[in-house]
């Protein structure tokens, strides 16, 4: 009988410990990527371990055999000797939501090409460890080069919101781009965002709901380069209910003359908004120094009296906040003889009043009667899109999404930012092959044009106009659509007889006069 109690619990035990056995968890399975992985110096690479395990991971530890020497990089001390190459940040990462464990390093440098990067886990029963991937660093290749992306942008719920990541390769490598979102701006942090357009260039960013958002763009080059944007911070605002607070969209005011009355209406946005000038404690009136007033309704009167630039500020308020601008009036000394001199006497009125409203620059007071020359045109109607609509070229170009860097030129005869800028916009194209000709001339179809596409920019509806024109010929059938807006509007007329002559040459004063009665028509 004692016996077979001693048999019992031992088959007891033995059915005990195969339980416990058959609960054991299984071991965690990873894989480590990427491997053989050529990142060209100054770049960033990432090796990111995936893991599969029954059991929570207790502890990751990372390690680095450099030079014959094992070192843990998870938890360095000193300066050890592989740190000069480690780039400009480096470090292991884990998002708590995912079973990836990263290791990153940014900037790296060639100086680690040849090192081994693996990773040892451990989830309380195993300790696993990974493959050792080979660090490659080609120093024969730069990375890409990011040239513009915007630092922050603010939309409200709702609204449209696009991110544009411009970039370039040092050595004509073809481009790709990934966009990621990051919950802090940290780079290590970063998700990738699973849209079609994540994929390129340009990013549309769901605005959907309010909060803050970070953007990131990875941009890498056919060779095998890689380079990462800087954070681009979104807030998507809730807008008021029942209002929202006024904002001034006025950035650039036509010039006043001393001596000449000045009256300028300020554009905004909202509604019963009242305007003051905002003064600091101390310091002096300048609007008031140039014999400006400003009206609660937001517009701008009185008779110059002293010449100069003057800075002040403005505050718009209503029933739901506060918006301001900082805005400058240059005041001008009345238009001298020898800014009119050589102007045909039918045209000294109009030229005169352009010259006061800042639409002519001084280098193109002179030659009035001389044929006008592309790159004089593109400095005319930029200056005008800029007075007429009271914003400044870089907004414009940003508020229609068009990024143009100054740097990558267009052309390879001109480096005017003026014509860089109008080129961008489409209000004036180049003559092929990469060139502007600045000093080619352009015909009264070619001005009529880029009238009709000034005013399309600044939002007007040009379409639905005719005109009764007779050689609008084979040759000028282009301009068909975008002449009956500008004759409508009394901007440029036609030579009599029903006919325009849209092949006819301009002079700079005629193109003045242009510019002077399209500016009353679009401001």
């Amino acid at each position: 009988m004692k016996k077979l109690s001693v048999i019992l619990i031992i088959a007891a035990l033995v059915s005990l410990l195969a339980v416990a056995v058959s609960a054991a968890p299984s071991e965690p399975v990873i894989t480590l990527q990427p491997q053989n992985y050529v990142v060209p110096e100054g770049g960033d690479v990432r090796y990111t371990v995936r893991v599969y395990s029954e059991s929570p991971i207790t502890a990751v530890t990372w390690y680095l055999i450099y030079n014959g020497q094992t070192y843990n990089i998870s938890e360095y001390e000193g300066t050890p000797e592989w740190e000069q190459y480690a780039g400009n940040y480096w470090g292991g990462f884990h998002q708590n939501d995912s079973s990836e464990y990263e290791y990153f390093f940014s900037g790296i440098r060639s100086g680690l090409d040849g090192a081994m990067i693996y990773c040892v886990l451990e989830d309380g029963h195993y300790s696993v460890t990974s493959e050792a991937a080979l660090i490659q660093v080609s120093g024969t290749a730069e990375p890409p080069v990011i040239t513009g992306i915007v630092t922050s942008m603010e939309v409200y719920v709702g609204e449209p919101l696009q991110l544009y990541c411009a970039a370039n390769s040092p050595y004509g490598y073809d481009l790709e781009y990934i966009w990621y979102e990051t919950p802090n701006g940290d780079l290590p942090l970063i998700k990738a965002i699973l849209t079609d357009d994540a994929m390129t260039d340009t990013l549309t960013v769901d605005t959907t709901l309010a909060g803050v958002s970070y953007y990131i763009c990875r941009v890498s080059d056919s060779n095998g380069g890689m380079v990462y944007s800087s954070a681009v911070k979104v807030l998507v605002i809730e807008k008021e209910p029942d209002g929202e607070p006024p904002r001034i969209t006025t950035e650039v005011l036509p010039d006043a003359t001393v001596g000449e009355y000045y009256g300028f209406g300020l554009k905004y946005t909202g509604e019963d908004v009242s305007f003051t000038l905002y003064l600091n404690p101390g310091e002096p009136n300048e609007l008031a120094m140039s014999g400006i007033t400003v009206l609660d309704t937001g517009f701008l009167m009185g008779i110059p009296e002293n010449p100069g630039t003057y800075t002040f500020a403005v505050c718009a308020s209503n029933a739901f906040g506060e918006g301001y601008a900082v805005l400058k009036l240059t005041v001008n000394e009345p238009v001298k003889d020898e800014d009119l001199e050589g102007v045909s006497p039918w045209a000294k009125d109009e030229v005169k009043a352009a010259i006061s409203a800042g639409l002519v620059p001084e280098e193109l007071r002179k030659n009035y009667t001389s044929p006008v020359k592309r790159g004089e045109v593109a400095k005319l109607f930029m200056n005008l899109l800029e007075k007429a609509s009271g914003k400044t070229v870089s907004t414009i170009l940003m508020e229609k999404g068009i990024f143009t860097d100054v740097d990558d030129k267009p052309f390879t005869d001109t480096d005017d930012t003026d014509v860089i800028c109008a080129n961008a916009l489409g209000i004036i194209k180049g003559t092929g092959d990469n060139k502007f000709s600045p000093d080619g001339l352009l015909k009264r179809a070619h001005i009529t044009a880029i009238i009709n596409r000034i005013a399309g920019v600044m939002g007007h509806d040009t379409t639905g106009y005719g005109h009764n024109f007779t050689d609008i010929t084979a040759n000028y059938a282009w301009v068909d659509s975008e002449l009956g807006w500008s004759v409508a509007n009394g901007i440029i007329k036609g030579v009599g007889g029903n006919k325009f002559n849209p092949g006819g040459d301009l002079t700079l004063e005629q193109t003045i006069l242009i510019v002077y009665r399209a500016y009353n028509v679009l401001k």
